[in-house]
């Protein structure tokens, strides 16, 4: 902005405000009046700060000149005096209820006023409270005489300024700020919990060396694993300084070592623990040793597992359920060891081991289309329970007639001194009674065959 224009705006500035009323005026309407009036935008901050000034600058020399009784002299500045026509504005004067002369209202419950304290004028910026009706001022506030006053508006724009300052000093911090959050993101951090670890007796090697070393690692303590111990630097080349920092690296994998030892052996077994606890060795020792027997032993007893399933068979001795059960646990631990054994190839190879007096059942599943463990467990259930059954009536049904035969003899002796030939009826009425006992292997309810299901019926 040049000269000419910024003295354009202050004459356009002053005229507005003496033609103005002051009590109502404000900043943005002199602004908006002296841009009608220029033709110029005064909406950018230079010119802003300038039409602020010039306003703040009306206003202090109005009140400086009511303070010194000059109220009837014309014009607020000295630089427009030379003006040829100058229209002379005489504010209205308002008083505040202690009659004190009010120059302006800063706020609702602030204002600037003109008052006497013995016999000389004070300029009073003082905050004030309603009481019955009344404005009363408060113990807020600042007075000063003529003289200070004079003082305080010389150094008005250098207070302006400073202030301006410390807005664009707030402003640029805030910028960086928020340049600083946008540059480097707040990162979210989670709060740590302990790694808890399975005890190791030999046989689940791969989840605790697993287990292990994400503790090791958390605790930050299984490089000694993989690294040997530091030793100090000894001859002409070493420094007092070097040694003593190799001192301090030897202590620090020692302290580490001994914690890492006693990690490992706190997560072995009982009988592991009594028999390494008492051998003298390093945490990578016993790592390296751990890892020698069992790892090994734990693939050769994968493969001793997988031929122990393929050479199952079951026998009729036992009971069918618990040998079913015995060929999921062998195929459990193939599956830990890694090696995974597909649903329907186990289901295929229970069937096949069942023996020979299984053999109508084996036929009947292997023709299912949909044959999922858990209902083949059920069928073979249901196919034991119906054949123990069986076996207990047909036991019970060859030793009650001759005990029955056996206690009328000994009541009623013929004249031969035979038992009389009562089994045989009994024996044909007992077999007629189990013909009509019939449990249906589908859904495990006596009165029905497989074939006469109704849940089948309903199905379809």
């Amino acid at each position: 902005m040049n000269d000419e224009t910024r003295r354009k705006i202050e004459e356009n500035v002053i005229e507005v405000l003496k033609q103005s009323n002051i009590e109502d005026t404000t900043e943005f309407k002199v602004r908006s009046q002296v841009e009608e009036r220029i033709g110029i935008d005064l909406s950018n901050k230079q010119c802003k700060l300038l039409v602020r000034n010039v306003v703040e600058s009306f206003l202090l020399s109005m009140s400086e000149r009511v303070c010194m009784g000059k109220e009837d002299e014309p014009g607020p500045s000295v630089r427009y005096e030379n003006r040829a026509v100058e229209q002379k504005i005489i504010p209205k004067k308002e008083f505040n209820d202690d009659g004190d002369l009010l120059i302006c209202r800063l706020s609702n419950n602030r204002s600037v006023t003109i008052h006497k304290f013995k016999g000389e004028r004070m300029v009073s910026i003082r905050q004030y409270y309603a009481k019955d009706g009344k404005q009363l001022p408060t113990l807020k506030g600042i007075s000063m005489p003529t003289e200070q006053w004079s003082v305080f508006k010389s150094n008005i724009p250098a207070i302006a300024e400073a202030i301006l300052q410390m807005k664009r000093n707030k402003r640029s911090e805030h910028d960086a700020d928020k340049i600083g959050a946008i540059s480097n993101p707040t990162r979210v951090t989670y709060p740590k919990f302990p790694i808890e670890t399975i005890r190791f007796d030999g046989k689940n090697y791969h989840a605790w060396a697993h287990q292990m070393e994400l503790l090791l690692q958390d605790l930050k303590i299984a490089y000694v694993l993989s690294n040997q111990c530091p030793t100090a630097v000894l001859g002409a080349e070493s420094s007092s300084g070097n040694a003593a920092q190799s001192k301090v690296a030897e202590q620090k994998w020692m302290s580490d070592d001994h914690m890492c030892h006693r990690n490992i052996l706190n997560s072995l077994s009982d009988r592991l623990f009594n028999e390494y606890s008492k051998k003298p060795m390093s945490a990578s020792e016993l790592w390296k040793e751990l890892k020698l027997l069992y790892f090994l032993e734990e693939f050769g007893t994968k493969r001793s597992q997988v031929k122990k399933y393929l050479e199952f068979k079951m026998v009729e001795e036992k009971s069918i359920l618990e040998q079913v059960e015995e060929l999921n646990h062998i195929a459990d631990s193939i599956g830990s060891a890694g090696t995974i054994i597909d649903e329907d190839f186990h289901v295929s190879a229970i069937i096949s081991k069942l023996p020979l007096s299984w053999k109508n059942v084996w036929m009947s599943l292997m023709q299912e289309h949909y044959l999922p463990l858990s209902k083949l467990t059920d069928r073979l259930r249901i196919e034991e329970q119906l054949r123990t059954q069986k076996n207990s009536r047909l036991s019970r049904v060859s030793i009650g007639p001759n005990t029955r035969g056996q206690h009328h003899a000994a009541n009623h002796p013929s004249k031969m001194g035979d038992p009389m030939p009562v089994t045989v009826p009994l024996r044909k009425k007992e077999c007629q009674k189990e013909v009509k006992t019939l449990l249906c292997l589908d859904c495990g309810k006596e009165g029905h065959t497989s074939p006469n299901c109704p849940t089948k019926k309903v199905d379809n």
